[in-house]
């Protein structure tokens, strides 16, 4: 999954660390590895600046195959 938030024309995507990257264009989103098949979660060594984010999450099967097109919400925290 890539948790990202606008930075004007680029996007801020969500470290391992729980930080916010540097800015980079969004259609190359930065993934990390969620916990989890049927449910799956994230856990962050800190809380999130309240903004709107957009998080992309994606599927891989058993065989290493990933899902083409990823899912995508926007939440406001």
């Amino acid at each position: 999954m890539a948790i990202s938030r606008k930075a004007g024309k680029k996007c801020r995507f969500v470290a391992s660390s729980g930080k916010l990257g540097s800015a980079r264009k969004c259609s190359k989103p930065s993934f990390l590895r969620a916990k989890g098949r049927t449910t799956w979660s994230l856990s962050l060594n800190r809380k999130l600046p309240h903004a709107k984010y957009t998080i992309l999450a994606r599927a891989r099967d058993a065989a290493g195959n990933l899902q083409a097109t990823p899912v995508k919400r926007t939440v406001r925290l």
